[in-house]
């Protein structure tokens, strides 16, 4: 698994035309463009992932998500459209990490999630 951390203004995350995997719980309207300006939020930490989302390598999304918040981050964006698998470890990893952001104050939402992610998640019952 390859991870990709870039820095967004709320303007360049508009214009990024991000697909959210649903509505809560995982995205909400606090990802508008506008909202994030009015909120006073000045960027957003997209984190793009790429390749096989699965087995004990999955951790590494939590230490960055981890390591951000430390330095202050509280909005991220995970970019799934170039994931080509995910198992339950991955899923699990992404539940806890949402999890785990929201309850400390932040938001974090899916977006572009590929055909196979949707399946894996109906067939999961999380739907």
């Amino acid at each position: 698994m390859d991870l990709v951390e870039r820095m967004m203004t709320p303007h360049e995350y508009r214009e990024e035309r991000f697909a959210p995997f649903r509505e809560p719980p995982f995205t909400g309207d606090a990802f508008d463009a506008e909202s994030l300006v009015a909120s006073d939020v000045h960027h957003v930490v997209v984190l793009d992932l790429a390749g096989a989302f699965e087995g004990p390598g999955v951790e590494e999304l939590s230490k960055r998500i981890d390591g951000l918040r430390d330095r202050g981050e509280g909005i991220f964006v995970v970019n799934l459209s170039a994931v080509t698998k995910v198992d339950s470890m991955g899923l699990g990893e992404l539940v806890r990490s949402f999890v785990r952001v929201s309850r400390g104050g932040g938001k974090l939402a899916l977006v572009n999630p590929p055909q196979h992610f949707r399946q894996l998640v109906e067939s999961m019952k999380f739907l």
